[in-house]
């Protein structure tokens, strides 16, 4: 989703004029969005998992698409980035992240609620970004 400039500048006032599309909006180098959460299950001992495809869309710095790639991720390594986030940026702390639940975290509701918080946290953590 593109974003206005606040306010006019020319290009060689702005140091985000190479995001600038010919429209004059801010092109997004970088999109991320969580598309779904399957279950998988380990061979030994059998355990049972979500895991949650992120699609990355990137772009050059002219704006030119690069394509989509597809990464999975599972809870314990968005909150294991959500620490270091916290760690190294204290005012980042402050971003809603989905909590841990120790019983029931493979139910669908509780699964589908997460994935759209894991969402909303990386938009907002690409926003706070740029």
């Amino acid at each position: 989703m593109p974003f206005k400039r606040g306010h006019n500048r020319n290009a060689s006032q702005s140091s985000l004029s190479s995001l600038l599309g010919p429209d004059g909006l801010l092109v997004p180098i970088l999109q991320a969005e969580v598309t779904e959460v399957t279950m998988r299950s380990d061979r030994l001992p059998a355990k049972t998992y979500a895991v949650y495809t992120i699609a990355v869309r990137s772009r050059d710095a002219r704006g030119v698409d690069e394509g989509e790639k597809r990464v999975y991720r599972r809870y314990s390594e968005f909150h294991m980035l959500n620490e270091v986030i916290s760690y190294q940026f204290p005012d980042l702390a402050k971003l809603t992240f989905p909590s841990k639940k120790t019983f029931g975290n493979t139910q669908k509701e509780v699964l589908e609620k997460r994935k759209v918080m894991l969402h909303n946290y990386l938009q907002v953590g690409f926003f706070l970004g740029r």
